[in-house]
């Protein structure tokens, strides 16, 4: 697997080369700069630099062609990557008969300022085989014993047995490197496809001639969890997210072309299931960042599984909010509360001024711009909601305090915001919006993060928890509006279009613990997953499944608002059907709590991932 994480150790320079192989295939070669100080140092390219290149006497970086290859033998040219950690990646071969053999040959050119010297040669001795459906594992295991894996450095070959010293390498000059795969003669013969994975493998130059220097065991012979998370992992072009979710690992397609690609786990997956913190996880998607976003499925069992479900996976229960009488409860932080009021005029007799602004004289509301007089709200509330929200609930147009009408869908009723002060209502917005009081469902998490998991905030990256309040429609979103419920933005993405985002369009929506890449509301970077994560796990409002990874069986909230209909506010929660709803906020629901695991994580363990052999992650 491909190497990249530089990580502090206390020791001299070292430049570290690793492999590992997957479906009889070769993945990467590495490099990480470790320099022995209680700070990390990272050389520039002038200094201490080894590269991989096509050539032995300069610099050239092309496709490495299979060097030596048996004849009916399938092999695929390896990739050179020295963009960051030089990496040779993309190898994979198929094996027919016993006897076969590929041989890929490079170099290993010091590009830096000194001598650098080979240290060691590691090999972390795991070789898996595994049998497809209906395949007998002892025939493949017998197989798996005759294919091996051999490297050689200047015609030597090496592993972690052979003592190295005085093997140097002049600046300039190059170390041929060759990698042998073989399938031996006399050789079992199986008639089904298998898959092998060999361990990582290191080459290790240092400054110093040293044949005992290794770096640390956390970074040879272990797997960085993105690896694994993009292997088989395809474009979702043909996914429609209306329709019954798909079982697999998918890159969202408008990604595709980032720096980070997004991927994300859709459907009836088993094999995304984390432990970390001393909790289960599961793995829901990766982050703009290369971060992995995961969400909480409670508490081990005694024997290191993780098959939680019901309330076993969620830290309780919590209302999203302590009441949802005001838009303001939408927030997972609010700010100035603006409760919503019914008024009876079913019978009404008297006639109302309505008009589509208002003025302030300091002590007086006006009603100004369009007015219209109405004495029967039953026969013209329809026509009232293309534009005449505001009122004094009189005939004169004067008020101190004004009333915004914020639903117009009910023949008998009114519910309206009441203003003072000259505030109008885009006014009243921004203060509802504005983020000072924690939400419950966020003091129940932060509680909960508090308690359980300040220690590994370390590993932890501060992405974004979007809490999306962006108005698409109804008459909280202008004056101007009639639709009769106020919609929020990830109504019209989950619940009409299906087509769930990843953004999230306004800063004052972006919780984060720091300013620089959010809004720095958070004291913790948790939160919870969005209605549009939710729909892309395959636990949307339509096309949804209970085989989805996300369904327990509980109602469980997500971070993302709806509207705000009549007096009530709304949220998306998953159903204990496994389809996404929208939901009061005053209701209690499951918490699932949701981390998000920095870029350069590595698997501790030989877990498959499943919810019996988690992987294990630092």
């Amino acid at each position: 697997m491909e190497k990249q994480r530089q990580i502090k150790i206390l020791s001299i320079i070292a430049l570290v080369l690793a492999i590992s192989a997957m479906s009889l295939g070769f993945a990467a070669f590495s490099t990480s700069l470790k320099l022995s100080s209680s700070a990390m140092v990272t050389p520039d390219d002038a200094t201490f630099s080894v590269k991989f290149s096509t050539n032995k006497d300069e610099l050239i970086v092309d496709d490495v062609v299979p060097s030596e290859i048996s004849s009916g033998l399938t092999a695929s040219n390896g990739v050179i990557d020295n963009s960051a950690a030089p990496t040779l990646k993309n190898l994979s071969v198929e094996f027919t008969v016993p006897g076969q053999y590929v041989e890929y040959t490079f170099y290993a050119r010091n590009e830096g300022e000194y001598t650098a010297y080979l240290n060691n040669v590691y090999f972390d001795g795991q070789k898996k085989c595994s049998a497809g459906e209906g395949v007998d594992q002892s025939s493949v295991d017998s197989a798996c014993s005759s294919i091996n894996l051999l490297v050689y450095v200047n015609g030597e070959e090496y592993n972690e047995t052979t003592p190295i010293s005085g093997h140097t390498l002049a600046k300039g000059a190059g170390d041929e490197v060759k990698i042998r795969i073989s399938y031996d003669e006399g050789g079992s013969v199986i008639t089904d496809p298998f898959n092998i994975k060999f361990g990582n493998i290191a080459m290790i130059y240092s400054t110093i001639d040293d044949s005992t220097y290794l770096p640390p065991n956390n970074t040879l012979g272990k797997t960085l969890l993105m690896d694994i998370i993009k292997e088989g992992a395809v474009l979702d072009t043909g996914v429609a997210f209306n329709t019954a979710p798909t079982t697999g690992t998918y890159i969202l397609n408008s990604t595709s072309n980032n720096a980070n690609p997004i991927y994300y786990y859709r459907g009836a997956v088993t094999n995304n299931n984390v432990k970390f913190a001393n909790f289960c996880w599961k793995m829901v998607r990766t982050t703009e960042t290369g971060g992995i976003k995961l969400i909480y499925n409670g508490v081990p069992a005694e024997d290191g599984s993780c098959d939680n479900t019901g309330t076993a996976s969620q830290i309780g229960t919590s209302e999203f909010n302590s009441s949802d009488n005001s838009p303001a409860y939408a927030g997972y932080m609010y700010g100035t509360v603006y409760t919503a009021t019914t008024k009876d005029l079913s019978a009404q007799t008297d006639t109302y001024i309505y008009g589509n602004d208002v003025s302030w004289d300091g002590t007086n509301y006006t009603l100004t711009g369009d007015t219209k007089e109405s004495s029967s709200w039953t026969t013209d509330y329809k026509t009232l909601a293309t534009k005449y929200h505001y009122t004094c609930f009189n005939d004169t147009g004067i008020c101190e305090k004004v009333h915004y009408i914020n639903y117009f869908g009910n023949a008998d009723n009114a519910y309206y915001l009441t203003l003072a002060e000259g505030k109008n209502i885009e006014k009243a917005k921004e203060e509802m919006f504005t983020n000072t009081t924690d939400s419950k469902i966020k003091t129940t998490i932060d509680n909960w993060y508090a308690s359980n998991m300040t220690l590994y905030t370390e590993s932890l990256e501060d992405t974004v928890w979007c809490n999306d309040r962006t108005l698409t429609s109804g008459p909280l979103l202008s004056k101007d509006n009639s639709t009769g419920t106020s919609i929020f933005a990830a109504y019209g993405r989950n619940m009409s279009t299906f087509k769930p985002s990843i953004s999230c369009t306004n800063t004052r929506d972006s919780f984060t613990v720091d300013s620089s890449n959010g809004n720095g509301k958070l004291t913790y970077p948790v939160g919870l997953l969005t209605a549009d994560e939710y729909t892309l796990a395959g636990s949307g409002n339509k096309g949804n499944s209970t085989d989805a990874y996300l369904h327990t069986g509980q109602y469980q909230w997500s971070l993302s608002p709806y509207g705000f209909s009549e007096n009530r506010a709304g949220g998306f929660a998953l159903g204990s059907s496994g389809n996404l709803y929208t939901y009061g906020v005053g209701t209690s629901r499951g918490v699932r709590p949701s981390v998000s695991l920095k870029p350069g994580i590595y698997v501790l363990s030989d877990g498959d991932g499943s919810v019996s052999n988690p992987y294990i992650v630092e």
